[in-house]
């Protein structure tokens, strides 16, 4: 267990290259809060686990936005977090057939990848 006590953020803003996170490990610290950059290696989970619940990607973080591109099956990789607003994500996928981007609304995040989010 010790190897697989990954850790978990929270992200509050974004500000430039930067997000304002809570940090801790998933099993066993307290929580910090501070500035992280934006790297390769914050993301989060996509929680579309049902066979007819489409991931939308938007083009702003609004429900009122234009939806920009939908995956339309479960893929249990790594979304790489590029922004914030509010509680909704700029993120990015890379697949071996094709590049997703866009925002996800926040009830289709998962920071957890040993769970589903349900």
């Amino acid at each position: 267990m010790e190897n697989e006590n990954f850790l978990m953020f929270k992200i509050h803003e974004s500000n430039g290259e930067y997000l304002k996170v809570t940090i801790n490990y998933a099993f066993d610290s307290e929580p910090t809060i501070g500035w992280i950059k934006k790297e390769k290696e914050v993301g989060t989970y996509a929680r579309n686990y049902s066979p007819n619940e489409p991931l939308n990607f938007y083009e702003e973080p609004s429900f009122n936005s234009k939806v920009k591109m939908q995956l339309n099956e479960y893929l249990p990789d790594f979304y790489q977090i590029l922004d914030c607003k509010d509680e909704w994500a700029l993120v990015k996928l890379i697949t071996e057939e094709k590049t997703y981007q866009g925002w996800i609304e926040p009830k289709m995040q998962c920071a957890n990848p040993y769970t589903t989010c349900n």
